[in-house]
């Protein structure tokens, strides 16, 4: 009966928690996605899918944050309403409060270690095909649409393209000029009297071809400004590839192991391994990323002590700082994973001893003291039992 009680108190803060944490990276994301609506227009479908593709890998890090939230914010209430102290003085003690946040927490657990193993890479890889489908078809609208002879089109590729003439099958330009735009930072300004459209989009291989051109370019000094020249015969432009990294960004790619699915990733780590390749940065970084897929969200018993010893305070000491504490012990937990993260980065660590060495640490420890506070009569914290007051 008190197990489905405190379930029933716990759960809804869990979800409500989680809601917030979810709006929390859609706001945090906002840049991102206005990188994606000012590409593709602001549509009910290119502001959901973004939306639902990069929220999702992060399920499998804010889930266990939910649940120690959750649970912090369901034992003040019961705290401060008296009621854990009435389980204590009945003879239940804070490990039939453990038993029933037990259940809770294991499945906390198993729905993020499935989110880490199959959402995370899923997010990821779905997000980066949604771009390039949409790129696809915006490319295609903008050179049979968008592109006019004796229009300056200052939206191209975040470049500006100007043109006097266009063939009748809109491959063939004449007299073409091409400049960075206005939020560039580059000085640099290309003309060439022909150009010509190669490949298409739905074959995933669009160039750009400029022929017998000139590139002007200055240095932006007011001290010793200079121009330069260079002459070409021949400039390639991958268009797919331009605009894909001006929403993605340079380092993003379809190619990225992070959108590996769990399988993919696996097969990754074990042929880097045959091939004897243990000690360079990118298998130490495809290593770390497997474990800790189904690993890392173990950092759910660590935040189950946690939530007990922050919640659990003498009700007749003022108890607002719990929220800030349950801030302080998700800190906590980030500092040692980051920190063990980039030991197995740079060599220092292996890669299982850097996922599971914090992992162990915090949870024994928030286990241990767990343990010294069942034994102590509520009245009496921690603090005091370890630094003791002189009298």
């Amino acid at each position: 009966m008190i197990y489905r009680y405190i379930l029933r108190e716990i759960a809804p803060n869990i979800f409500t928690t989680l809601v917030m944490f979810c709006t929390v990276i859609v706001i945090s994301q906002l840049l991102r996605l206005s990188e994606v609506l000012v590409a593709f227009g602001l549509s009910l479908e290119n502001l959901l899918f973004p939306f639902l593709y990069i929220v999702v890998p992060f399920i499998s890090i804010i889930t266990p944050m939910s649940f120690l939230f959750g649970a912090v914010i369901g034992l003040s209430r019961l705290n401060s309403d008296g009621e854990l102290t009435a389980i204590q003085a009945a003879g239940g003690g804070l490990w039939r409060i453990v038993r029933s946040l037990a259940f809770l927490a294991t499945l906390i657990a198993g729905v993020s270690i499935l989110a880490g193993v199959y959402l995370e890479g899923w997010g990821r890889r779905e997000f980066i095909q949604f771009i390039y489908k949409k790129t696809q078809t915006e490319l295609d609208n903008m050179l049979r649409y968008r592109v006019q002879p004796g229009v300056f089109v200052e939206n191209f590729l975040g470049y500006t393209l100007y043109t006097e003439e266009i063939s009748a099958d809109r491959t063939e330009y004449q007299k073409v000029m091409l400049s960075p735009g206005n939020s560039s930072s580059a000085h640099f300004v290309i003309l060439c009297p022909k150009a010509r459209i190669t490949g298409s989009v739905s074959e995933s291989n669009l160039m750009m071809e400029l022929f017998d051109g000139v590139s002007y370019a200055h240095t932006d000094s007011t001290i010793d400004p200079t121009v330069t020249s260079l002459r070409f015969k021949r400039l390639e432009i991958d268009l797919l590839r331009v605009f894909r990294e001006k929403i993605l960004g340079d380092g993003d790619s379809g190619d990225d192991y992070r959108g590996f699915t769990f399988t993919q990733l696996r097969e990754a780590v074990h042929t880097a391994q045959a091939k004897g390749e243990q000690q360079t940065p990118l298998y130490r970084k495809m290593a770390y990323l497997y474990y800790s897929r189904f690993l890392n969200p173990l950092i759910v018993i660590f935040f189950l002590f946690s939530s007990i010893l922050v919640a659990y305070r003498n009700t007749r000491k003022a108890g607002g700082n719990s929220y800030f504490s349950a801030t302080g012990v998700i800190m906590v937990a980030y500092i040692f994973i980051v920190a063990s993260r980039w030991l197995v980065e740079n060599a220092y660590l292996p890669v299982l001893t850097g996922i599971t060495l914090p992992l162990l640490t915090l949870s024994l420890g928030s286990g241990l003291l767990f343990y010294v506070k069942a034994k102590l009569p509520p009245s009496e914290s921690l603090v005091h039992f370890f630094l003791p007051q002189k009298e």
